[in-house]
C-alpha cells in the first residue's frame, strides 16, 4: 500500500480549499434569515426605512446588509424565516432589480429603495397601495424606465452574478418577541463575501507543498 506524502496531502487540502471558493458554494439553496434591525435612518410619515436592512444568515454572527423588495411586508427585529436563493440571470424582473440596486451608492438608497419597491409592486404586494413620495416620484419613474432599457441592452451583464434574490417561504416566519408581522420579505443583496481567509489558506498550502517538494527533490540521490 502506498503512503501518501506530504505533497499529496497538501495538494488535496488545496483542492478542497479551492472548492470552497466556487460560486456553487456561495449560497445554499435554502437559508434561514433573521432580521437584526435597520441599518439606516428612517424617513417620512408614516415612518419607513430604506437599505440597508441588517440580517443574520444561517445563524452567522456576521451581519449581511440586504435591501427589502416587498413594500407591503412588515418585518420586525429578531423575526426569522426561511428563504430560497434565486439566480438573477434569466429573470427580467430580477435583472432590473439588480441594476437598480447596483446604483445605490451613486443614486442614494432612498431613490433605489423606492424604485425596487415600485418594480416589485404589485407582483409581491397584492392588496396594498404603493404611494411613492412626491419628492422621488419623477426620479423613480425615470429609473424604472432606464432599468428596463439597460436590461434589454445587457442580457449577459456580470452584475447579475454579483447579487442574489432571497425568496421567502410562505408561513415560515417565527417571531421570538411574540409580535405579529406580515409576510416575510423578498430581499436582494451582494454575492458571497470575498473569501480572503480561504484564499490565504490555499496560498499557504500551495507554498508548503512547493517547499516540501523542493526539499524532497534536493534529497534525491544521483546515480
Amino acid at each position: 500500500m502506498k503512503k501518501f506524502g506530504v505533497c499529496t496531502i497538501l495538494s488535496i487540502g488545496v483542492f478542497c480549499a479551492l472548492l470552497l471558493l466556487t460560486p456553487l458554494n456561495a449560497y445554499a439553496d435554502t437559508v434561514t434569515i433573521q432580521f437584526t434591525g435597520p441599518g439606516g435612518p428612517n424617513y417620512g410619515s408614516p415612518t419607513y426605512y430604506v437599505y440597508p436592512y441588517n440580517f443574520s444568515i444561517n445563524g452567522s454572527t456576521s451581519i449581511t446588509p440586504l435591501m427589502c423588495l416587498s413594500y407591503a411586508s412588515d418585518i420586525g427585529t429578531n423575526e426569522t424565516w426561511t428563504a430560497t436563493t434565486a439566480q438573477i440571470a434569466g429573470n427580467p424582473l430580477y435583472e432590473e432589480a439588480a441594476y437598480i440596486f447596483s446604483l445605490t451608492s451613486t443614486d442614494g438608497a432612498v431613490l433605489t429603495q423606492w424604485a425596487d419597491w415600485a418594480l416589485l409592486y404589485p407582483s409581491e404586494n397584492q392588496g396594498n397601495t404603493l404611494s411613492v413620495p412626491a419628492a422621488e416620484a419623477t426620479d423613480v419613474s425615470t429609473l424604472l424606465t432606464d432599468a428596463a432599457d439597460w436590461v434589454n441592452a445587457n442580457p449577459d451583464s456580470p452584475i447579475y452574478s454579483d447579487y442574489v434574490i432571497y425568496v421567502p417561504v410562505d408561513g415560515s416566519q417565527s417571531d421570538p418577541d411574540g409580535k405579529e408581522y406580515g409576510d416575510p420579505q423578498y430581499l436582494i443583496g451582494g454575492g458571497a463575501p470575498e473569501p480572503s481567509s480561504f484564499i490565504l489558506l490555499g496560498s499557504g498550502l500551495l507554498g508548503l507543498a512547493a517547499f516540501f517538494y523542493g526539499r524532497k527533490r534536493k534529497g534525491l540521490k544521483s546515480f
